[in-house]
């Protein structure tokens, strides 16, 4: 018979057990909404995303062109959009540890921590490493004449940011755009994202539970990738 003063601490240690397993074997995410179309590669195996569709550690997201998905990670404490011609690998996602690779297109992120949690959670791209706290941010990685841009705009909150390779580590601030090119990096601040029609409508969706959709037509984009190329150049 097991005494009565080790009771809890039993409960406990097996809590923990059932909570492993649930990570390890259970779904960590659902599709919420879908527009157009995208695929998740699960254990070697490709299928269609649709709403509903249940993720797990390891899967694979590709959005097609014109294609978004949003995605609820359990307790509902992760909400992201992956928008069109987007990758994202769900690396790991347990109580104490919580990664995302990126490794082409536009995500637009939000935590909102739940009391107790501690998990570091991390967003990982072939240029960056962001470590997130309670907040909400976009990322997306652009093709220019000069190599290939990555913004990190910070809508809400504060996020660890960092680029191997260069000597940009540093938290962002709210309202603030940080833009890498090889091994360069700027932050612009928000009075000229401003003055240049700047602003936090990220999504490609109609009804986003993340936000409004962009206000940017391709002219506008063009004119405000022009503005950035010229803020990199001037970067020693």
């Amino acid at each position: 018979m097991i005494p009565m003063n080790k009771l809890p601490a039993l409960i406990i240690i097996f809590a923990a057990i059932l909570s492993c397993q649930k990570n390890r074997h259970g779904h960590v995410s659902v599709v919420t909404a879908l527009s157009g179309s995208a695929t998740v590669e699960h254990q070697g195996l490709t299928s269609d995303l649709v709403t509903g569709t249940k993720l797990f550690m390891g899967d694979k997201i590709i959005t097609g062109i014109r294609s978004t998905a949003i995605l609820v990670f359990s307790p509902e404490e992760v909400r992201m959009e992956i928008q069109p011609e987007s990758t994202l690998t769900i690396q790991s996602y347990t109580d104490t540890s919580r990664e995302f690779h990126m490794d082409r297109g536009k995500v637009w992120l939000q935590v909102q921590r739940l009391p107790g949690s501690s998990a570091e959670i991390k967003l990982v791209t072939p240029t960056s490493v962001a470590s997130v706290r309670g907040t909400k941010f976009y990322t997306a990685r652009l093709a220019s004449p000069e190599g290939e841009i990555e913004l990190k705009c910070q809508c809400e909150g504060s996020v660890e940011y960092s680029v191997p390779g260069s000597s940009f580590s540093r938290p962002t601030e709210k309202d603030t755009l940080t833009v890498s090119r090889g091994s360069k990096t700027v932050v612009i601040p928000p009075e000229e994202l401003t003055f240049m029609g700047y602003n936090h409508n990220h999504s490609e969706m109609d009804s986003s539970p993340l936000g409004n959709k962009t206000e940017f037509t391709p002219e506008k984009l063009a004119k405000f990738m022009e503005f950035i190329d010229n803020k990199l150049k001037a970067t020693p």
